[in-house]
């Protein structure tokens, strides 16, 4: 028998966080979450004008999970961003940092974050305004996602770059190689410009990690992923970015877990 995640979250996650430690806004989340649309929230009337219907509704709670109350708003936001997408191929590239950095990323979360989305625009700009790639301002978009396929934390960030870009006189350009940026430049120029700025900051701000993150562990273990041009990018956008505004999660869950075990659900 199927549940819905507000039912999973209120018979299940106390029992959970009792036996992990949690960030607070884990705790935010599923409290929201497992009080979607119930009596603890409160409610509201709605009535038409002319008075006719008038109907109660529990309140919702709006958290950006939530797939009970947030599926129409993610799609609404999703269209407004395909509008914004250019009309002609795309590449998909994928800048992840190693786990030794997760310790630090789990504690201080908006400033890794804005960590790494600077790394990301410089290289980008930087190897794209380079005449030896493509010699003009890029246009590109990205989308952060904190987690894999198996729900564990894995920090990394989608870009989605325009296959050409403006030049100095506002004419468009296309890439110089078929490749379009080389995977070991983009690695060493992503690491060094990451590192440097995780090393400026962790001297004054942000506790160091246990194990530390070397340039060696770096090469080894970020990096980045270019996949082939997309000549219609949507299905690539919709997926990063409806981790970025909404949730993969469905209401409808599978069978209650059984033993301890909960079935894996994307």
């Amino acid at each position: 028998m199927e549940c819905t995640l507000r039912e999973f979250f209120q018979e299940h996650y106390e029992a959970y966080a009792e036996r992990r430690r949690l960030p607070l806004y884990v705790h935010r989340a599923a409290y929201w979450i497992a009080h979607c649309r119930t009596a603890e929230l409160g409610g509201h009337v709605r009535r038409c004008p002319a008075g006719h219907v008038e109907r109660a509704f529990y309140n919702s709670c709006h958290q950006r999970g939530c797939p009970q109350c947030q599926a129409m708003a993610t799609e609404a936001w999703l269209e407004r961003q395909r509008a914004r997408l250019l009309a002609c191929a795309h590449h998909h590239l994928i800048f992840t940092i190693p786990h030794e950095l997760n310790a630090l990323w789990r504690w201080n979360r908006a400033t890794m974050a804005q960590l790494l989305f600077d790394a990301v625009r410089a290289v980008l700009i930087e190897l794209l305004g380079d005449p030896r790639y493509l010699g003009a301002k890029p246009a590109f978009l990205s989308a952060l996602h904190t987690w894999g396929r198996s729900l564990s934390l894995h920090p990394h960030v989608h870009a989605l770059a325009a296959d050409g870009g403006l030049d100095e006189n506002g004419v468009w350009v296309r890439p110089r190689r078929s490749h379009f940026l080389p995977a070991r430049v983009l690695m060493l120029l992503f690491r060094g410009k990451l590192l440097a700025a995780l090393r400026e900051v962790t001297s004054t701000a942000l506790p160091l990690s246990s194990t530390p993150c070397t340039a060696k562990t770096f090469m080894a273990r970020s990096i980045p992923t270019v996949i082939m041009p997309m000549d219609f990018p949507f299905r690539s956008f919709d997926e990063m970015c409806k981790f970025h505004h909404g949730t993969r999660c469905r209401s409808r869950l599978p069978p209650q877990p059984r033993d301890g075990e909960v079935p894996f659900i994307r």
